[in-house]
């Protein structure tokens, strides 16, 4: 392994995407979400810099100057650095990579007069952050903590979210006798559930939902659309996904993935592998389609 760490050029655009979608579905970062190929571009260059391993991107850093900065911690009205994102691949961590992307933009600021520099992060493992940090000559400032005493599932109109982890849909097999809902049971459990999983790097809720249904039903001949966004905040964590309709034509073999069985029912089945996710969900889906005859719940 040959790391050289360059100051990013546009013709890294793509890369850097590719990496922050990693880093999306590595889902280590409270509520980050990947930019777009256009808002990377447009950052700001003199504090860009990337890793490179035999021309391969496997890591970045992104800073920005922030003027007349408030905080105590700095002179009274000194320009800062504010170091925004940090990341590297996670099988090429603990090689010291991290380290030199910081090394790297250090000696670019302070060749520009700039001596002070912020860093924040919403990482879900603080204690490794801060070893790195401490390790790397930066002190600790300020600590925020948080707690959700409840279980809580919030829904959005479609689009709301910026981004997604999950892709669920609620699907309705049709033939001609009936409609009936479609729930799968994975071949580890005993309860039952809606297609639906992670959103891989790369592709957006439809392309996912899509992706799922067809793997853990055998879907072959379908229509589908997001219908609404939503939200699960526990006490740790939180996540985020949109929710389909399918209207299902025709079942193939079901794949041979993680899906045991799937069953047709009118309602929900009594055992659920998320009781306290998926009622809340369908529940919103009948009501959000009352006015919107179309859909025929």
């Amino acid at each position: 392994m040959n790391i050289i760490i360059k100051q990013f050029t546009s013709e890294y655009a793509d890369a850097v995407l590719k990496l922050q979608q990693e880093w999306m579905y590595e889902n280590i970062t409270y509520g980050f979400a990947a930019d777009t190929k256009e808002s990377i571009l447009s950052l700001p260059s003199d504090y860009f810099y990337i890793a490179l391993d035999s021309d391969i991107v496997v890591g970045y850093l992104t800073a920005e100057v922030i003027k007349d900065n408030e905080y105590n911690i700095f002179p009274a009205g000194a320009d800062f650095l504010q170091v925004n994102d940090l990341y590297v691949k996670a099988d090429l961590r603990n090689n010291h990579i991290g380290e030199n992307l910081l090394k790297a933009v250090e000696e670019a600021a302070e060749k520009n007069g700039i001596f002070h520099i912020l860093i924040s992060s919403a990482t879900k493992d603080a204690d490794a952050v801060r070893r790195f940090y401490t390790r790397n000559g930066y002190n600790i400032w300020t600590t925020c903590f948080f707690k959700n005493t409840k279980l809580e599932v919030r829904t959005y109109e479609a689009g709301f979210l910026k981004y997604y982890r999950y892709a669920i849909i609620f699907a309705r097999y049709h033939d001609s006798d009936s409609c009936k809902w479609i729930f799968c049971r994975n071949k580890q459990r005993d309860t039952y559930e809606v297609p639906g999983g992670h959103i891989e790097p790369g592709e957006t809720a439809l392309e996912a939902a899509k992706r799922e249904l067809y793997e853990e039903t055998g879907a072959v001949r379908f229509e589908i659309k997001p219908v609404f966004d939503y939200s699960v905040h526990g006490q740790k964590d939180f996540s985020t996904g949109q929710v389909f309709l399918a209207e299902v034509y025709e079942l193939g073999r079901l794949p041979d993935f993680e899906i045991g069985e799937i069953i047709l029912q009118d309602t929900l089945p009594e055992k659920l592998t998320y009781p306290n996710i998926q009622p809340v969900l369908f529940k919103h889906l009948t009501e959000h389609s009352k006015n919107q005859p179309e859909m025929d719940l």
